[in-house]
C-alpha cells in the first residue's frame, strides 16, 4: 500500500473525513464537558464569595476604626476639660498664695499663724501645679492618640472603599465572563 493511496483511504471514510474537517476548520467549537463548566462556577463563585466576604470584613474593620477613633477623641476631650479645670484650680492656687504674702505684708497675718496660712497655701498650688502638669501631659497624650486613630480610621476607611470598588469590579467582570461563556456555549447557527 502506497503512501497516496492511505490518504485517499483515510478519506474516502464519512468518520474521517468529519474528524479531518473538525481538526482544520477554526470556528468549529468543541463542546465543554459540563462537569468542568460546574468545576469553573464552582470555583467562580468561591471567588466572588471570597471577594464579598473582604469586602465585609474591610467594612467591619473599618467601622471598628471609626469607633475607637471616636471613643478617642471623647478621652482627649475629657482630658482637655480636666487639664482646663486643672489650670483654673492651679491659677486660684497661686493667687491665693498672693493674697496671702499681701495679709502678712500688710500686717493683717502676722505670727504663727501668718506662717501657717503661706505654708498651706503654697503647698496647696504645689498641688494644684503638679495636678496641672500631669493633666496637660494625658491631655498631650490623649490628643496624640486621637490623631494617630483618626488616621487609622482614614486608612481603614480609604481600603474599606477600595475593596468595595475591586468587589463591584469583580462583580461586573464575573458578569462579562460568563456572558462570554454563554456566548461560547451557544453553538454557531449555520445559515442554509
Amino acid at each position: 500500500m502506497s503512501l497516496s493511496s492511505d490518504k485517499h483511504t483515510a478519506a474516502s471514510t464519512p468518520q474521517s473525513s468529519e474528524q479531518a474537517r473538525q481538526h482544520t476548520r477554526p470556528d468549529q467549537r468543541v463542546k465543554p464537558n459540563p462537569a468542568n463548566v460546574a468545576d469553573i462556577a464552582d470555583i467562580a463563585d468561591i471567588a466572588e464569595e471570597e471577594e464579598l466576604l473582604e469586602t465585609v470584613t474591610s467594612m467591619i474593620i473599618a467601622d471598628a476604626a471609626a469607633e475607637a477613633a471616636a471613643e478617642a477623641e471623647a478621652r482627649a476631650e475629657a482630658c482637655s476639660v480636666r487639664a482646663r479645670e486643672a489650670r483654673e484650680r492651679a491659677r486660684l492656687a497661686k493667687q491665693q498664695v498672693a493674697r496671702v504674702r499681701a495679709e502678712i505684708r500688710d500686717g493683717t497675718l502676722t505670727g504663727e499663724e501668718a506662717a501657717h496660712t503661706l505654708q498651706q497655701a503654697q503647698q496647696e498650688a504645689n498641688r494644684a501645679h503638679t495636678i496641672q502638669i500631669e493633666a496637660e501631659a494625658a491631655e498631650e497624650r490623649a490628643l496624640k492618640a486621637a490623631i494617630n486613630t483618626e488616621a487609622e480610621a482614614e486608612v481603614t476607611e480609604g481600603m474599606s472603599f477600595a475593596a468595595g470598588e475591586q468587589w463591584e469590579h469583580a462583580q461586573q467582570t464575573a458578569v462579562d465572563e460568563r456572558d462570554q461563556q454563554a456566548a461560547r456555549l451557544v453553538p454557531p447557527q449555520e445559515t442554509e
